[in-house]
Order: structure tokens, then sequence, then C-alpha cells
């Protein structure tokens, strides 16, 4: 019923009620975030992976999380409440990447030289950590916070290097980020053993890119030999010229051109096992995407990291429309102030877009707030009181709304 509720399952499938079990709900029917029904042989027990057939010849892989419920909404769908009811785990993310900050001047707290990617060079200026919270299911990006970026004359100070600095970021809102998601996605420049360590340490997994020749092996899966010493667990070098396609299964991603493979393999940079994602272009070049979360599948492994750049509009959009650039503060609050103003004006556009039914655009949003504000100034300057039901009417047919 409480399936039913969300939209998930359909009235004939809902008359299969979910069998309990010592307090573990095993239903019948259960839908990945795509709305496919999956196979009925389940059997679940806690925070686990389940292996589902399909129309497939090879199982699949997905993640499971079995969460407690409130009284209040077994109260609210009108349902008994069950000891255990499982839910499929959100596709969310924790999505970080460093945006440059044009600043010119000495006296800014921070200011130094840092990457600019839009120019393809180091610049001088100011650099935030934009954290931000990504869903797969919508392809779309909210942020939850920037962080200031010291400059080089203070990381030296502190003896930190820019990868440690990262991890403090994390380290510091862990608590928070970890009630949303336990992924941490971000781009090639932090798939290595500092940032990865960094980050675990605290509960996260990473989902990133490899370099194009960065040394990975496949596992041993034969018999142990009994013999004394450490069992043996790597078995021979992925030659991504010549790959061995007994190990690893091909899957298929709607939009992505080429063919993609995965398997579970063992990264000698990281020194630990990842879900590997090896996608060959039609251009018979290769890019390496990685999960050191082993329970995710590879499709799961490419949406997250594809659903990542939704960051970078953020940071677009915010610089563009919302002032991320505009502040000429000299003092490190204000300064914090300013570009996290500019990135919860973000939210909130995003927000009032999607109640109104509008085609995400900041540029059309911002040109109907601004003369939305203009006419009602006119309005309260002249003392003119409007007939104010005739223009929500109005307002409303605008966009599509109206009954």
């Amino acid at each position: 019923a409480l399936q039913r509720a969300c939209g998930l399952l359909n009235t004939q499938q809902a008359r299969n009620a979910p069998e309990t079990d010592g307090g573990i709900v095993k239903p019948r029917f259960l839908f990945n975030r795509r709305g496919v029904a999956q196979h009925q042989d389940f059997r679940l027990s806690g925070n686990c992976s389940v292996d589902r057939r399909g129309t497939d010849r090879r199982p699949v892989v997905t993640t499971l999380r079995i969460v407690r419920l409130p009284m209040e909404m077994h109260r609210l769908v009108g349902i008994q409440p069950c000891p255990m009811p499982t839910f499929l785990e959100y596709g969310w993310s924790i999505a970080i990447d460093p945006s440059y900050i044009s600043k010119s001047g000495k006296k800014t707290p921070h200011i130094g030289r840092f990457w600019s990617g839009c120019a393809g060079a180091v610049k001088h200026g100011l650099e935030i950590m934009g954290l931000g919270l990504i869903d797969i299911d919508s392809h779309n990006c909210m942020m939850l916070r920037a962080h200031q970026t010291p400059g080089n004359f203070e990381l030296k100070k502190r003896n930190m290097t820019l990868a440690d600095h990262y991890i403090a970021v994390i380290k510091r809102y862990c608590r928070e980020l970890l009630k949303l998601s336990h992924l941490v996605v971000a781009d090639a420049f932090f798939s290595t053993r500092t940032f990865y360590e960094g980050i675990h340490q605290h509960g996260f997994h990473l989902v990133s890119r490899f370099r194009d020749n960065a040394h990975l092996c496949y596992l041993y899966e034969g018999e142990r030999t009994g013999k004394r010493g450490r069992p043996k667990m790597i078995d021979g070098k992925i030659d991504l010229k010549k790959l061995d396609m007994s190990r690893m299964l091909p899957i298929f991603v709607d939009g992505l051109p080429g063919i993609a493979y995965t398997l579970i393999a063992y990264s000698k940079a990281l020194k630990c096992k990842v879900r590997l994602v090896i996608w060959i272009m039609p251009d018979k070049k290769h890019k390496l995407f990685f999960s050191t979360d082993t329970t995710l599948s590879g499709e799961e492994v490419l949406d997250f990291y594809r659903t990542r750049f939704q960051i970078e509009f953020c940071f677009r959009d915010a610089k563009q429309f919302c002032g991320l650039t505009d502040s000429q503060a000299r003092d490190t609050n204000k300064l914090d102030c300013a570009f996290n103003a500019s990135f919860a004006s973000l939210n909130v556009a995003k927000v009032m877009m999607k109640e109104r039914h509008m085609e995400y655009s900041m540029s059309k949003f911002k040109l109907l707030m601004t003369n939305t504000f203009l006419t009602k100034r006119i309005f309260d300057v002249s003392r003119y009181r409007p007939n104010q039901t005739l223009i929500n009417h109005i307002f409303k047919e605008l966009f599509g709304c109206a009954a």
C-alpha cells in the first residue's frame, strides 16, 4: 500500500501483499528507479546487494536499503505499520568540484593562483569548493555548500596540499552529507589514493574516472592451493587492446555511443577492488570509470558520473545570473555569505520553475522576476490596486497552469 501510494505499484500488483518474516518484508514485486519490474525471487536482510534476473541471461547487481518509516508515514497513507518496510535507495550522490572565481587585488583573503578550466590555465583569483546533491533520475543538481579554498601561501603555512584541503572540507560536513548519500562523485583529478583513503575514513565511497593508462588487474577466481602464505588475488594485468570477454559483462546505456563492459577489478593506484566500467568509443578510444563501492552496477556507475556534470551547470548559472563573481568584499565571512547566497538563490529559482511547470532557463526566469518586480514597484508608487484575481488567472494561463 505504501508503494502504491508513492506511485510504484498499480492496483493489480498491490494485491500481491508483501509477506513478513522476522521483521523483514519480502515483496513479490520490486521496481528499480526507472519503474522496471524485476524478478520475484528476492531474499532481503538489512543493507544488502540483490542479484535480480530480468530478461537478460546474466544477473545484474543493484543496491537495496532496508529503512524504518516513522509512524506518521503509516498514518498518512492509511496502512497498518509494518516492522521493517523496504524501499529502493534514492539515486542520490554528492558531487564535488572546485571552481575558479575571478578576483583582482592583493588584500582579499585566500587570494592566489588557481586553475581555471574555462581558460585552460592557472590564473590569479579565488577558488571555491562546491558541494552539490545530484539525482540520476531527474538529471539535476542542487547546491549544498560552497567553501573557499586557501591560497598556496596559506596551504604551505598549514603544511597541507590541495587534496588535503578538499578532504578536510568533506570531513567538516560529513555528518550532514552521510544523511543524503555515501557516494562522492568527482572528476579524474580526485582519483588518487590520498583522496580516496581520506574520504573513506569518514564512510564515503568514490565514483570517478581513471587515467587512460591506469594499471588495472583481473581478480583471481580460481581454487585455493591450500599452501601457506597470502592467497593469490591478482590474475594478470588488464590489456585494454585485448580484453578477456569471459571475465566481464556488456552493459547498455541509452544515448551512449560505442560499447561498454563492466567487471570488478583491482586498482594498483588505489590499492583496492573497484567496480570498473570500460567504455570503448566508436573511434576505438577508451575511458575508464570506476566506483570503490563494488555493490553498484556498471549502469549506475555511468549514470552517476555522467550526471556529475550538472554541478558545472550550477557554477555557470550562478556566475551568469546569480552574482557569484560580483562580490567585492574583503572579509572571509562576507565572501562565504556571498558565495552561498548566490547558490541559495539558484536553488530557489529551480524550485520555483519546477512548481510553475516552466522550462528550465535561468535567463527567462530572471527576466520574468525583473519584470514582476518592476510592475509591482510601479503599482506601489502609483498607489493603484489592480485586480489580483484577473492577474493570477492570466499568469497561470501564460504558464499553462489554468484549469
